[in-house]
């Protein structure tokens, strides 16, 4: 169950569109300026969910996918870009991505990556309960 979301985002313009669009399906958000920062975050605040941009000084947004895939397995990374490709979209998802959003996103656009988030994470626990593990 996704309750937590955490965007990182060195753009605070989107990253304050992201966060009260979260907030706005009832989520709790939190926000990082940078991919550092939001490693920082993951491990003090244990988001559910982490939303990041693509393009950023320093870590960047594949970078931090990779990280947090190492660091905190199972945590869903969806990656969002102004700059995106079919290439940059797949290269993100072999990563490990959950999903990839193309900016402007819309806040229905952002509700039906939710729904699905939600949906394939309870799938994986009613198998893993069915399985016993």
């Amino acid at each position: 169950m996704i309750e937590k979301v955490l965007v990182v985002d060195d753009d605070s313009l989107s990253r304050e569109f992201l966060v009260a669009c979260f907030r706005d399906l009832g989520l709790e958000a939190n926000e990082a300026a940078s991919g550092e920062e939001g490693l920082e975050r993951v491990d003090t605040w244990s988001p559910d969910l982490v939303v990041t941009d693509l393009r950023m000084p320093g870590m960047d947004g594949m970078e931090l996918v990779q990280t947090l895939g190492k660091r905190h397995p199972g945590l869903p990374v969806v990656v969002v870009t102004a700059h995106g490709s079919v290439e940059t979209a797949v290269n993100a998802m072999r990563l490990g991505a959950a999903d990839f959003l193309l900016k402007p996103c819309s806040p229905d656009h952002i509700e039906v990556v939710m729904r699905n988030l939600q949906r394939r994470g309870k799938l994986e626990a009613d198998m893993a309960e069915a399985l016993g593990a």
